[in-house]
């Protein structure tokens, strides 16, 4: 399924997630829907700087996994990196002179090391709204509104609402419920069948839409910044540089470029505006997830007002302080973001199911006893509670190898042996030292083994390996140096 999620409505991406959670065969889905990803994933397939890295879960343990893997192989690689420092250093101060011979087996041992790659690094692409001019309190003010393109049949009526300055609403709804028609009709796009629509004071409204129609298809990328703004073409090259527009890339034809780099165009005119108040019409819509974060980041950032049109319930979840839901030709409001507003939903159908059943259960007495009982017939009501646990047991395996702790008794033997003991601890140290050597390479290359590298548990446990193989293999270095001194 490569984005099944798009264009779906809240219904409809409900019902999917529900048939696929059913479904027995298996699925391999392509999406940047990351609420639709918790929902019915059980392992998750990252494609990242030419790698594949596979993780175990839904998208949100996806998350805590990457990291944890993330901060695990930084560690590794600081430790290794530190280790060769130090190496080059002894090497580049002992090149010639008595501690030479030393400094050769030093650089022998770096060049047998199995180096680390340097940790990937992503593209950056962060930005945040200028600040926002204060407006009045009252922001937007829909008085019992009709809203439609006819009076005979209008599409939702008796639409009241207020938003007040800071507010962030979430407006949702199935598809033609009237989300757009309503955006238009506030946007004066249409007007009024009834009622009356009123913005405050020093209010200034910037429109995102899912379409772009606003933008030039003929021009250049680099036209559709200047020529708004007057702007030169350094400082429009700066700008859209911060939105991964770089290079040849401003030379593209507006018509040429991806829904994703449309819609990154598009919220750079919002930020070059600096509205008080956005109103965003599925502001995710094809763009991938670090794009989603960033504009998410964005957003929980922003001081002006938000109305966003959205079927992104990760996005809603993340930003929106209130949820308003267009349906059955009217609204309905719920104090909190989409999750609070899942929460309430479920509460009333339980609610719903206990009355009916009350009902039923009263019917059923009425019918089977005389009319006299029936007149005291009491309501039933029939909760359940259902409690699960989930235990999972970890396993962890350990490898423990011998350690020799001789290296620090002192040599007593008569002077006639010393020569000989000498020989043979510094011969068992260079094999220590080719024994440790090994183990570094083993540890280093199964760190770089994908199926480890999803194992965050392992992943771990063979990094902290490698580090403390790490140190005492650096002991060995240092016992090899003062022995070689010594004999």
């Amino acid at each position: 399924l490569d984005e099944p999620t798009n264009h779906l409505d809240m219904p409809m991406l409900e019902w999917l997630e529900g048939y696929l959670k059913s479904y027995k065969g298996g699925i391999v889905i392509i999406s940047h829907d990351r609420y639709f990803l918790d929902q019915v994933a059980t392992e998750v397939v990252e494609l990242s700087h030419h790698k594949v890295h596979t993780y175990k879960g839904n998208y949100s343990q996806f998350l805590k996994q990457r990291e944890q893997q993330r901060v695990a192989y930084q560690r590794a690689y600081e430790k290794q990196q530190e280790h060769i420092r130090k190496t080059e250093e002894y090497i580049d101060k002992y090149r010639a002179g008595i501690k030479s011979k030393m400094a050769r087996g030093r650089q022998s041992q770096l060049d047998r090391l199995e180096r680390l790659e340097a940790p990937d690094q992503d593209r950056e692409f962060a930005f945040t709204f200028p600040k926002a001019e204060m407006s009045a309190d009252r922001v937007l003010m829909v008085e019992d509104v009709s809203i439609g393109y006819d009076i005979e049949h209008p599409v939702a009526t008796h639409i009241t609402t207020t938003l007040r300055r800071g507010d962030v609403v979430g407006l949702i709804g199935a598809n033609g419920a009237g989300k757009s028609t309503l955006v238009k009709t506030i946007m004066g796009e249409l007007n009024t069948l009834d009622g009356s629509i009123i913005t405050g004071n020093r209010v200034q409204t910037g429109y995102f839409s899912q379409e772009h129609e606003e933008l030039h298809p003929s021009w250049s990328v680099l036209q559709e910044i200047m020529a708004p703004y007057d702007m030169s073409e350094e400082s429009a090259r700066s700008v859209l540089g911060a939105f991964q527009f770089r290079g040849d890339d401003v030379f593209k034809l507006i018509g040429d470029l991806s829904g994703g780099e449309r819609a990154r165009i598009a919220l750079l005119q919002l930020f070059l505006e600096g509205r008080n108040f956005l109103i965003l019409d599925e502001p995710t819509n094809h763009l991938d997830i670090p794009t989603r974060e960033t504009v998410e980041q964005a957003l929980q950032q922003f001081e002006g007002t938000l109305l966003i049109i959205s079927h992104d319930r990760y996005l809603l979840d993340a930003v929106a302080k209130r949820i308003v839901v267009l349906d059955n030709g009217g609204i309905e409001e719920f104090y909190g973001n989409y999750s609070y507003y899942k929460e309430k939903m479920l509460e009333r159908s339980v609610l719903t199911a206990q009355r009916l059943e009350a009902e039923q259960t009263k019917l059923n007495n009425m019918s089977s006893n005389t009319a006299g009982k029936a007149d005291n017939a009491k309501d039933t009501a029939v909760s359940t509670d259902s409690n699960a646990e989930i235990h999972t047991g970890t396993s962890e395996a350990t490898i423990t190898e011998e350690q020799d702790t001789s290296y620090s008794e002192a040599v007593t033997a008569p002077k006639r042996n010393e020569f000989f003991m000498l020989e043979k601890e510094l011969a068992k140290v260079e094999s220590d030292i080719a024994r440790y050597e090994a183990t570094v390479k083993m540890y280093t290359v199964q760190l770089q083994d994908p199926s480890i590298q999803g194992d965050i548990s392992e992943y771990e446990r063979l990094s902290q390996e490698l580090a403390n193989t790490t140190s005492q293999l650096e002991a060995l270095y240092e016992r090899w140096e003062h022995l070689s001194e010594e004999a």
